[in-house]
């Protein structure tokens, strides 16, 4: 789970880049690892924007990191916004070669 929210991170992208540099101290732990990323802040109960979750998804490629995902998807009050997930992990428009 790469909640840094859950976890109290005073710095969220410090902590998932810190999280990325363990995994990647494994062998293949890039491509045996799963991030699970929170769509909400469960200690405050706001939902955590779409546009940070992308800016993490973003981040965990240019990291190398080829598995992740976020829970929960609230597909009945689009959170995280669909189409902007889409734009931001879309090879369309955001053509990284892993």
């Amino acid at each position: 789970m790469a909640m840094p929210y859950m976890e109290g991170a005073d710095d969220p992208e410090g902590w998932m880049n810190d999280l990325v540099e363990k995994v990647k101290n494994h062998p293949e732990g890039l491509k045996k690892s799963l991030f699970e990323l929170q769509s909400v802040n469960w200690r405050t109960k706001k939902l955590i924007s779409t546009e940070e979750i992308v800016k993490w998804m973003q981040n965990l490629q240019v990291r190398k990191a080829i598995n992740f995902g976020y829970y929960p998807d609230d597909f009945h009050q689009d959170h995280p916004q669909a189409d902007i997930v889409h734009r931001g992990i879309s090879k369309q428009n955001y053509p990284f070669r892993l």
